[in-house]
């Protein structure tokens, strides 16, 4: 427990530098809202993929990805994740009031982690997590901060 701990906290003061988190997109299964699972196959070859954990009460969650949605054009080229460990209800109800821009876009996929692998297998350290992965589906940047969204959009050349 002390260990899990000091790896937080020398996570928090390191910063966004990658420390700890999945340098290789990580096998995982999460769920659509009909049901169906999706994997790491389903990812469409050729695209950069952004990945978003958020928890739909969480005021930083929901301005990041309202600003994801304000530079939606940046992010266009690529496959965004979001993804929650909450209920449908709480996740649709977070859509519907801060990713409007997201929504019905063919690039965007909502996702639900129902068995919590999110966490264990990404290794984020705390909410928004969001995970920028290149082509190769290496990690190229990681942040937990919303107002560091405008610094991902920059990126996503680099991912590309």
């Amino acid at each position: 427990m002390k260990k899990g701990l000091l790896s937080l906290g020398l996570g928090l003061l390191l910063g966004h530098a990658g420390f700890g988190q999945a340098q290789v997109l990580p096998e995982f299964t999460f769920y659509r809202a009909d049901g169906q699972t999706f994997n790491r196959r389903d990812l469409p070859a050729g695209k950069a993929v952004l990945f978003v954990l958020f928890d739909p009460t969480c005021p930083h969650c929901q301005q990041a990805v309202k600003h994801i949605g304000e530079q939606y054009k940046a992010f266009g080229k690529a496959e965004i994740c979001l993804v929650s460990m909450e209920n449908w209800a709480a996740i649709d109800g977070f859509v519907a009031a801060y990713a409007g821009a997201l929504k019905g876009r063919p690039n965007v996929v909502v996702l639900r982690d129902v068995a919590g692998e999110f966490i264990g297998r990404f290794k984020p350290v705390k909410f928004p997590a969001m995970m920028l992965f290149s082509l190769e589906r290496k990690l190229v940047d990681y942040e937990d901060n919303e107002n560091t969204v405008f610094r991902l959009a920059k990126l996503m050349p680099a991912a590309q």
